[in-house]
């Protein structure tokens, strides 16, 4: 079995690893609640050499998230994107699958649904409650856009 910790946390992560944990992930409440900038989190964990490291792209615009990424790959291309269901989250995926790059959804497990029911999940009150909570969380955290220059 493999196990991916999904934390936060320096000390939690180390051991984690320590013990044979096969990834890390983790999101933005997380990042507030340990104290974590993001860039430099996941520069540490890269150093860890995790078989499985996710990175949120947050942005809200297509633009805003390829910029993430662009940040992101810099620091590891391995670093799989992590990405919150949304139109332009969806479109962003596909083109980095055609770069060759990782992508995983959150919370989307693999379905075949009519279209309409798909667009419908787009505009679900509940995956808006997490996003904009993730996004409050992002803020909070003092992670407004990835510093972008």
């Amino acid at each position: 079995m493999k196990y991916i910790i999904d934390s936060a946390s320096p000390k939690e992560i180390r051991e984690a690893v320590e013990l044979g944990a096969y990834g890390i992930t983790a999101n933005p409440s997380m990042y507030r609640n340990n104290r974590q900038a993001f860039l430099p989190f996941l520069e540490s964990c890269s150093s860890m050499e995790p078989s499985f490291l996710t990175g949120e792209a947050m942005g809200s615009t297509l633009e805003e998230m390829k910029a993430e990424v662009r940040k992101i790959q810099e620091i590891d291309p391995g670093i799989i994107i992590k990405l919150n269901f949304s139109p332009n989250a969806l479109k962003l995926c596909r083109r980095l699958k055609k770069r060759g790059i990782k992508t995983a959804v959150t919370g989307v497990p693999y379905a075949a649904i009519p279209y309409a029911l798909y667009r419908k999940t787009l505009e679900h009150p509940l995956t808006d409650r997490g996003i904009r909570d993730f996004e409050r969380d992002w803020k909070a955290a003092g992670q407004e856009g990835i510093d972008m220059p």
